[in-house]
């Protein structure tokens, strides 16, 4: 066998092996090279020890983040964060229009406490086609987060803050040392899990932890 056709096999092989993970399956990347929470400030639970730690990387203009935080998020925080099993981050990513202003009012809401920061993201989260980002600037975009009752005064002044701008700056630095181009992306510890994960696929890389 000549090496040439030798690598066709042997790519052929690799391209079958991906397509029979099948829809339902996770697809696991290297590991990080660093700690992918290192640097965040959203943090939400405390892990006893032997519990594991979830970072999620996500933007509120990707639809397949909000179908994932509006459907598999809450089971998780139910079930692995409120119980001491899992320490669950979340860094926001830039990447459609509106996401750096919701960003910034995230960490300033965070700041409040975490379920101020909750109430926020789920609000935007129910409220985002009313919100229409893409087609609003940012002032526009605060009058409405205010007629909502989704912010106040405080928390718009806050998101203008040097504090703010540098936890968004932070965000963005790991996202792209972690070469991250695909969201919503979950590290479970180190293993990478690329787009939407199913509450099921999630609890699957958490061996030891969730039994």
């Amino acid at each position: 066998m000549s090496d040439r056709v030798r690598r066709f096999v042997l790519l052929f092989g690799f391209l079958l092996v991906l397509t029979s993970l099948g829809a339902g399956a996770y697809l696991l990347l290297g590991p990080a090279p660093v700690p992918p929470g290192e640097g965040a400030l959203i943090a939400l639970g405390e892990a006893s020890p032997g519990g594991g730690e979830i970072t999620e990387f996500s933007t509120y203009g990707c639809p397949h983040c909000r179908r994932y935080a509006l459907s598999v998020f809450p089971r998780l925080y139910r079930d692995l964060v409120e119980t001491g099993k899992v320490r669950y981050r979340i860094r926001l990513l830039t990447a459609y229009p509106g996401d750096s202003l919701l960003n910034r009012l995230s960490y300033c809401a965070y700041r409040r406490s975490g379920e101020a920061f909750l109430e926020f993201r789920q609000g935007v989260l129910e409220f985002y086609s009313r919100l229409d980002p893409g087609n609003r600037s940012s002032e526009d975009l605060a009058s409405m987060l205010l007629e909502l009752g989704l912010a106040d005064g405080e928390l718009l002044d806050c998101a203008h803050s040097p504090e703010a701008l540098e936890q968004e700056a932070r965000d963005q630095a790991m996202a792209r040392r972690l070469s991250i181009s695909t969201t919503p992306t979950l590290f479970v510890g180190r293993k990478r899990l690329l787009g939407f994960r199913t509450y099921e696929e999630v609890v699957r890389a958490l061996p030891g932890v969730v039994k």
